[in-house]
């Protein structure tokens, strides 16, 4: 499943409605919740969220330890390289 995270920090108040302002508060590196893309117009979408992807990999062959160093890790760019060394 697909999902959009923020990429900085900004306030948004936006016209609700034509009566209403509601505020999206989006953080740097966070998930935008479906309820924040749908006040957001398609530019501000694309203008302060990105894509990002849900990948469900199967870390079966880890050890515990291994798992707990691949969350603390996971967004390191290596990452990918180094899973597919130890699946050999």
């Amino acid at each position: 499943m697909d999902y959009r995270i923020a990429t900085e920090n900004i306030v948004l108040h936006v016209k609700y409605e034509h009566k209403e302002a509601k505020q999206v508060i989006l953080i740097k590196g966070k998930k935008v919740t479906m309820s924040q893309l749908e006040l957001m117009s398609v530019s501000q979408i694309n203008k302060y969220t990105e894509q990002k992807m849900d990948s469900k990999m199967d870390l079966s062959f880890l050890s515990d330890e291994d798992r707990v160093f691949y969350n603390k890790n996971k967004n390191n760019p290596d990452m990918q390289w180094a899973l597919d060394i130890m699946k050999g």
